[in-house]
């Protein structure tokens, strides 16, 4: 495909969307993908169809075959006459060297390649299905010569006239005709329409407005596409003749607003504007909008410099410049005055204090009195200039400080800077320190700094996160925060940001967060002793892991059976001499620097267990008996019904079974000296209660192998007993 175009195809069946949602006869359906459907334009002598069928499937199918209108003359409601029309592809690529040749090659290229290469991929044909539907909605001569269209010339005006659209051959189960009167009429496979001049309703003027070197152009999409699918913009300057702005048909690329726009690049000059659109029909109509006019005045773009601002025994003196880094000979034809502003910030809370209505001016004097009430004058404040250009726009300077010397001095440092524990009685586990200290009684104070390091960092952390007022805060040490000594500074600063010396503390947090708890990760029984594997805890600070055992007992009491220290890499140890049919419990449990233990609970007796916040508790139990072996596992081969089966049973007793693992693994017949064999892996896992499992529509002439084991609650398991089973071949 040759062609490039401005739209996406959220567009695609830009008015097909258009004629469904504004229909007034609310009884067409449009959700049959069957359907084809049809617009029509009236004339007093002749009619204009265009038709899409609503699904890619029917219009690939109906390229070559072409599409029959079966027009039916009416008189009130009976049919006089009836003839038939037939409209094909026009194949012939002379006759698509024509204007528009974007929407041209749209309809033709997509349609010519479905016809050569018979492409039937789904995509490929949704795309071209779309790239058509929008080429045909840009030009309605596209669409004639794409089969798309008809116009009927051979008719008489006031006469009515029903349509219906087909593929050829004709469909019997097609839709009855349906009756609009307006310049466009909508239907499903057929519609009546009269032979008459009916025009468009008036096309409203585009809303303009002024932007930054442009004028921006808006007007209302949706409530015209039933009418318009695309438009041109034309504008007029200084009352000249009006001009095409846009070379590409212009239209809605953004589906979630109703207005489209358009940006008119200006000269920064000042001059009037008329605008006006076309909107370009499904037919190729272009109906001219009403007319809007916007004049728009010479945008200010150099900005003024403050040279200078000193006090004197008169005031404050201010020198400026304007332009900041050129000359202008004649300064009236660009600016009509300027404004003098103070603040006592640099970026907010300007305020003005001098008007100058002379362009030519480059100083000022502002007696201290007047700034007095707009700012403290003897503190440090900022000055700014506007230079006010002939069309009213602004433009303005950067802030200029004036810093008096008689407070270029630092605040005094604070005082009586104290921390104490912030609501010790909390259930949190987040550790709070209040910090507070005497208030400064520096006059141009702005507020305070405080900061923060743990341990040895030597980079401050600013907790307050700037400059504040008040004079305590609360500093929120997290759960995971270490235990080291915490220092903290706080710091006064004036309103020239200077920032005095730095007051310090010290703070010691407790440590009482225990340990990660470790965790047993597995065990062997081997006859009466049993192998117990951990992994030990991930907190830096502990320094010593102890192994704790007992007996399943009311009575039983916990014993130490081994004990490590902070750098031993042990993580596995047998347990020896058990006593046979006794039940045995295990647990380890980490201690830290601070004494602190990590958390362990009565034992519940199961393989694991979450206890309140706690991090993974694995307690053991350990039955050091052994298991019945599993011997009855039967096979039943039903290789005749019309759904073959293979019915597996088994008996099993034994206490606390968990649940029975079922593994298989298929052979096929060797016809060619290869095999095949799948892996022997887990298959299926039952309830402990049952004793039977079907595999459905096994494979003739296949050797299955089956195993079934037992899985005990403590995590033990039975024997395997495995069996095979062969297939038949079919009968």
């Amino acid at each position: 495909m040759k062609y490039f175009f401005k739209l996406t195809l959220l567009l695609v069946f830009g008015s097909f969307g258009a004629w469904s949602q504004q229909n007034p006869v609310d009884s067409i359906k449009t959700t049959y993908k069957d359907s084809i459907k049809v617009i029509a334009r009236p004339y007093s002598d002749k009619i204009l169809l265009r038709w899409m069928p609503l699904s890619p499937k029917l219009w690939r199918n109906s390229i070559a075959r072409g599409y029959t209108i079966t027009r039916q003359t009416l008189s009130g409601t009976n049919v006089v006459a009836t003839t038939s029309f037939t409209v094909k592809f026009n194949s012939d690529s002379t006759k698509w060297h024509l204007a528009d040749s974007t929407y041209y090659q749209m309809v033709y290229d997509n349609h010519d390649e479905v016809i050569e290469m018979g492409s039937d991929t789904s995509a490929s044909v949704n795309l071209q299905y779309n790239l058509v539907a929008v080429g045909a909605d840009m030009s309605y001569a596209a669409a004639r010569l794409g089969g798309l269209a008809f116009v009927d010339s051979t008719v008489t005006n006031g006469v009515t006239y029903r349509y219906r659209i087909e593929p050829t051959p004709l469909n019997p189960a097609r839709k009855s005709a349906k009756t609009a009167t307006s310049p466009i009429v909508i239907g499903m496979d057929a519609i009546e329409v009269t032979a008459s001049s009916i025009s468009y309703p008036t096309l409203a003027a585009p809303q303009l407005s002024r932007k930054k070197g442009v004028v921006e152009l808006k007007w209302d999409f949706d409530s015209q596409k039933i009418y318009y699918g695309s438009y041109v913009i034309y504008r007029s300057t200084n009352g000249g003749a009006f001009e095409r702005l846009n070379s590409q048909l212009w239209t809605k690329m953004d589906n979630s607003t109703q207005f489209v726009y358009y940006l008119d690049s200006i000269p920064n000059t000042t001059t009037t504007y008329t605008y006006r659109l076309a909107g370009k029909t499904y037919f190729d109509e272009y109906i001219p909008s009403v007319t809007s006019t916007i004049t728009v005045t010479k945008e200010l773009t150099q900005i003024p410099a403050i040279k200078n601002v000193r006090v004197t025994s008169q005031g404050v003196e201010v020198k400026w410049r304007f332009p900041a880094d050129t000359v202008i000979s004649n300064l009236a034809s660009v600016v009509s005055g300027y404004l003098i502003h103070v603040s006592s910030k640099s970026d907010s809370a300007f305020q003005l204090i001098r008007s100058v209505t002379n362009p030519s001016d480059t100083v000022a004097l502002i007696d201290s009195v007047t700034i007095s009430n707009k700012v403290a004058f003897r503190l440090s404040h900022y000055y700014r200039i506007g230079a006010i250009g002939v069309g009213n726009d602004t433009t303005w300077s950067l802030p200029y400080i004036l810093i008096p010397s008689s407070i270029d001095v630092p605040p005094a440092r604070p005082t009586n800077f104290r921390s104490a524990r912030y609501n010790p009685s909390s259930t949190s586990k987040l550790h709070m320190v209040r910090l507070d200290w005497n208030e400064n009684t520096d006059a141009d104070l702005l507020g305070y700094r405080v900061y923060r390091t743990i341990g040895n960092e030597t980079e401050k952390i600013d907790v307050f996160n700037g400059i504040r007022r008040r004079i305590f805060t609360i500093d929120t040490l997290g759960e995971d925060t270490d235990y080291p000594l915490i220092k903290y500074y706080v710091s006064a600063v004036d309103s020239n940001y200077h920032e005095s010396e730095l007051a310090i503390i010290t703070y010691q947090k407790p440590d009482t967060q225990p340990p990660i708890s470790p965790v047993i990760t597995k065990y062997q029984v081997k006859g009466t002793d049993v192998d117990i594997y951990w992994a030990k805890s991930s907190s830096h600070d502990v320094q010593r892991t102890e192994i704790w055992r007992k007996l399943n007992e009311v009575s039983g009491t916990w014993s130490i059976i081994k004990t490590l220290n902070a750098t031993d890499t042990t993580r596995m140890m047998t347990d020896t001499s058990l006593m046979v049919g006794k039940t045995y419990v295990y647990t380890v449990a980490a201690f830290d620097s601070s004494g602190n233990k990590s958390c362990y609970d009565v034992p519940k007796f199961q393989s694991s267990q979450n206890v309140g916040d706690c991090y993974q508790l694995v307690i053991v139990e350990i039955v050091t008996d052994q298991k019945p072996t599993f011997t009855n596992l039967t096979a039943t081969i039903d290789s005749v019904s019309t759904t073959p089966a293979i019915t597996l049973h088994w008996s099993y007793t034994a206490s606390d079974i968990e649940h029975f693992e079922l593994y298989r693994s298929e052979t096929p017949k060797v016809t060619n000296g290869t095999n095949t064999t799948t892996n022997f892996t887990l298959w299926r896992t039952l309830n402990a209660v049952e004793n039977s499992t079907q595999e459905d529509e096994p494979k003739y002439s296949y050797t299955f192998k089956y195993g079934i084991r037992a899985v005990f609650k403590d995590g033990r398991t039975s024997n395997m007993k495995q069996m095979t089973v062969v297939m038949p071949d079919k009968l």
